[in-house]
Formats: C-alpha cells, sequence, structure tokens
C-alpha cells in the first residue's frame, strides 16, 4: 500500500526555530527546514502520542486581566503576613517557578534544602515552605493544592543550560527572575533555588534524578499563606525544548487576597501577633512585562509533509520528535 502523505502544521518558538535550523545547518544545510523536521521525524524513534497542544487561551473579560502572567514574565508582588497567593492554571499542563524573600532581609529567602529535609521532595497541602540559616522558620504555608506533585529538587533553568544544550541561552527562569526582582536591588547571585510547582520529581536508587510533568487542567491551583512579609516572584517555566511544560510554555494566573477570617485558627500568621490583628487591603500585582529579549514567544507556524506512518501523528508528536531529534544532532 502507497504512503499517503499528509501535511502537519507545527507551531515552533523562536529557540526551537533556531535549535532546528542550526541542527539542518549542521546536518543537511540543503534541505528546507520542513524537509528537515521531516527527515527528523521518518528518522526518530517512535514517540507515544503527546498531549495535546493547550488551546488558545482566551482572557476571562469577568477577571483581572493584570494576573495573567504570559511566559517570559513574572508576577512580583509583595505580602503582607495573611495575603494568601493563588497561582491558577489557564490552559493546563504549566509548569511554574517561585521564589521569595523576607522583606524585611533580604538575606532571608526560601530554603528549598531546609523545607525537603522537613517537607520532603515534593511539599503539599498543609505543609510549611521554610527559609534557611540563620533564620530557620516557616515562610509561607501550601494552604490550598487542586493537583498535587511539585518539586525541590530542581534548580531554575539558567542559560548555561540551554547553550550546553547548542540551543540560544535566553529566555531562561533564571533570567527572568533576576530581571523581576532587580527593582528590589537583588541580582541573580540572590536567587534562590526555586519550588517548582507542577513538576514531579524522583530519585532512582543510584542516586541520578527525574521528573515528569503533573497533569494539570485549567483552573487548577497553588494557594500559598505569607507568614512573614515576603516578596515573591512568579513565573511560567520558559523551558521549550525539554518539556517540562509539553515544549510550549504558556500563560499562568496570579492573584491575591486576604486570609479568611475562619481560616486564621488554623493558619496564624506572624507567631508573634495576634491572628486578629493581621488585616489590611491586598497589594496591587507588580508586573515585569517580558523583561527577556527579543520576542521569544511569538510562534511561527512550518507545514511539514510527512508519509504517514500508521496514523497520523499530531503535531506535538511531531515537534518534540524533530527538538528531540536536533539537540542529538547539535550535541554531536
Amino acid at each position: 500500500m502507497q504512503a499517503v502523505p499528509v501535511n502537519v502544521t507545527l507551531r515552533l518558538s523562536a529557540r526551537q526555530w533556531r535549535l532546528l535550523a542550526d541542527a539542518r545547518d549542521r546536518l543537511e544545510p540543503s534541505l528546507s527546514l520542513a524537509a528537515f523536521v521531516a527527515r527528523a521525524f521518518a528518522e526518530a524513534t517512535p514517540l507515544e502520542e503527546a498531549p495535546a497542544s493547550p488551546p488558545s487561551v482566551q482572557t476571562d473579560p469577568s477577571r483581572d486581566g493584570a494576573g495573567l502572567i504570559p511566559p517570559g514574565s513574572a508576577a512580583a508582588l509583595e505580602l503582607r503576613c495573611g495575603e494568601v497567593v493563588r497561582i491558577e492554571q489557564v490552559a493546563g499542563g504549566q509548569c511554574v517557578d517561585l521564589v521569595a524573600w523576607s522583606l524585611a532581609d533580604a538575606r532571608e529567602r526560601l530554603s528549598a534544602a531546609r523545607t525537603r529535609a522537613i517537607a520532603g521532595i515534593s511539599p503539599g497541602l498543609g505543609d510549611l515552605l521554610w527559609s534557611g540559616a540563620p533564620f530557620e522558620r516557616p515562610f509561607l504555608a501550601i494552604v490550598a493544592d487542586s493537583a498535587p506533585g511539585h518539586d525541590l529538587l530542581f534548580p531554575a533553568c539558567s542559560p548555561r543550560e540551554y547553550a550546553a544544550a547548542g540551543c540560544q541561552s535566553e529566555p531562561s527562569c533564571v533570567g527572568v527572575q533576576t530581571a523581576s526582582a532587580a527593582a528590589w536591588g537583588l541580582e541573580t547571585a540572590d536567587l534562590p533555588d526555586p519550588l517548582n510547582l507542577w513538576l514531579r520529581s524522583s530519585v532512582a536508587a543510584d542516586g541520578s534524578l527525574d521528573w515528569t510533568s503533573t497533569a494539570t487542567g485549567p483552573g487548577d491551583h497553588v494557594e500559598l499563606l505569607a507568614l512573614v512579609p515576603t516578596l515573591v516572584v512568579i513565573n511560567p517555566c520558559v523551558d521549550d525544548i525539554f518539556g517540562c511544560s509539553g515544549l510550549e510554555p504558556g500563560p499562568i494566573r496570579v492573584a491575591t487576597r486576604q486570609l479568611a477570617t475562619a481560616e486564621r485558627d488554623r493558619w496564624p500568621a506572624d507567631s508573634s501577633r495576634p491572628a486578629a490583628a493581621i488585616a489590611g487591603a491586598s497589594r496591587p500585582l507588580r508586573r515585569v512585562a517580558d523583561p527577556t529579549p527579543g520576542a521569544a514567544f511569538c510562534w511561527r507556524e512550518l507545514t511539514v509533509e510527512l508519509s504517514e506512518r500508521g496514523r497520523p501523528a499530531s503535531a506535538a508528536v511531531v515537534r518534540a520528535a524533530a527538538v528531540r531529534y536536533s539537540l542529538a544532532a547539535v550535541a554531536r
């Protein structure tokens, strides 16, 4: 039976486009990019069907549009004791980085090491997030968690990580967080390791680390209560190469609220003050818009003609195969 050609249209980020083009130039410069992707898919080990690309995001006009944080941007917020920040999935499948400092003393910051020593590598509902020595006190509390599966093992993705893989080095989560925290006089060296929301990590018997994405859908959320006056920086992970957000980073929604009266007995913010003293309106969201250079997530489309191999592959599978093939090519 003769193979039937099938056209598949891929959405590629600027970094994915550059990676594929560099691999094509190294291996077969005479091919068009579409022909190179078709060859990469034909030669790649068959992949399992990946989740469909997230749907186009429609901003709900009834919600605060300023709370919609696209990839390449971050929400930077000053939280009073008793304020709760809510991080919510928009399309689903998006990993999120969170870093935090004390507003009283920036040397006190979220400690992934201290927290995992107490709560394990994957904190969840009811767990406390701790600061490091010499402060060592509860910093934030997880008061809601609709889709458990978070990580305290992996650092934020950095320019070096992408450059080492032969990719354009920015955007990176380190770059986004640095740009967002700069308004408080903080630098890259001041960044703590993050809490990686919706990244499920594991440790193998030989000590090596692994991760998978936590299954999430629109509306899944985590809420964190500030136990001390806190600066938090929250950004959608910009990984469009290694796959923690399905190679297609998307936006998240961030909002704040006050701790409800009924919650105060269970979650007494700032133990040096009585719960009744926790008051005050939420501070407005401070958004640092697109701090990364270039239009990194202005997606480009590429139509590829494939010879059908069994059931037709989705665009997500073709893109994943081409990116994986290109990573191997530039590493040679």
